[in-house]
């Protein structure tokens, strides 16, 4: 409903359909919300893995067990050292990238996990994830999560306009200027 509020709601009530479909436990239910432009608040949960993320204030959170952490983004800032991932075979269409890590020396993996890679690099579990094709309610309700854990979101271009489903996410900015370095070259 288009309203004059400056307050917006990005909602996937069920990310990682196929993944449910299956039986595999990360797909999720995600929320997140907007003053204007900014990105204020995440929710994503895990019901399978009685897990969730939130972000509060200026903060990101995991609570799992009735365990609350506070959770932080890594600080590895050299590529070589880094943990890569991507989600599905869609980033690997592009000739560039499936080049770029099929050569890569370091830690690469395609994992299957939607929504949860995104929680994975504010929780400092992994250091960079490209995707391509994803819809904008697979993106925006992250937002908040990576930014208050100390990551870096944007697009291949580094900006905010992930209209065309473009994502790159790193645990700090040194790895997203290097990541952004060789988009460029796509």
């Amino acid at each position: 409903k288009n309203n004059r509020s400056k307050f917006s709601w990005y909602i996937d009530p069920i990310d990682g359909t196929k993944s449910m479909l299956i039986g595999l436990p990360t797909w999720s239910n995600m929320f997140g919300l907007f003053e204007s432009d900014k990105a204020i608040c995440s929710l994503i949960n895990y019901p399978l893995m009685k897990k969730f993320y939130f972000t509060f204030q200026d903060k990101s959170f995991v609570s799992q067990n009735n365990k609350l952490k506070v959770i932080k983004s890594s600080q590895i800032q050299r590529l070589d050292k880094a943990r890569i991932v991507t989600n599905s075979i869609h980033t690997l269409k592009n000739k560039y990238l499936f080049n770029f890590f099929k050569n890569f020396g370091g830690f690469f993996k395609i994992t299957g996990a939607d929504s949860y890679n995104f929680c994975l690099i504010a929780e400092g579990r992994i250091d960079v994830l490209i995707e391509d094709k994803l819809k904008i309610v697979d993106i925006m309700p992250t937002i908040s999560l990576i930014e208050k854990s100390g990551g870096i979101i944007t697009d291949w271009k580094g900006n905010k306009n992930f209209k065309k489903g473009k994502v790159l996410v790193t645990s700090n900015l040194k790895l997203h200027k290097e990541i952004l370095k060789k988009l460029k070259k796509i």
